[in-house]
């Protein structure tokens, strides 16, 4: 195997991109990849979720993960921050499926973000499950 330089590294195309039936919308969008700055911004938001968060927080940070990853099948941006609202409205099982889907696809499953909190034995305040303060 070759010894990669800079502009090697630099000009690599590694986007993945890869198809997902939408079968309530008759149809399929792609998921695409994210560079690193932008998937580590969502998993930030993602891990800060615990079960002491609102519904609202939660579902703001599924249709974040939805306008970082839904792409055409070249790769641009399906959604962007203005379809936010309209896109809030959308029926809710399909939204939670997709985004459930869209987090498996960048490594950040919802049952893995469960456990994490479960095991943390905290919560974002600080305090531990039985309400006393963590260390």
């Amino acid at each position: 195997m070759a010894v990669l330089d800079r502009d090697a590294i630099k000009g690599v195309q590694d986007r993945t991109i890869k198809e997902v039936e939408v079968p309530a919308w008759g149809g399929s969008v792609c998921f695409g990849s994210l560079v690193l700055r932008e998937r580590n911004r969502l998993m930030t938001r993602w891990s800060a979720l615990d079960k002491n968060q609102s519904l609202e927080e939660a579902t703001e940070v599924q249709i974040d993960v939805l306008i970082a990853v839904c792409c055409d099948n070249t790769g641009d941006a399906l959604f962007t921050d203005d379809d936010r609202e309209w896109l809030g409205n959308k029926e809710a099982v399909t939204l939670e499926s997709l985004a459930s889907q869209a987090l498996a696809f960048l490594g950040l499953s919802q049952e893995g973000h469960e456990e994490e909190v479960k095991n943390s034995g905290s919560t974002r305040t600080g305090r531990t499950k039985s309400g006393s303060a963590g260390s």
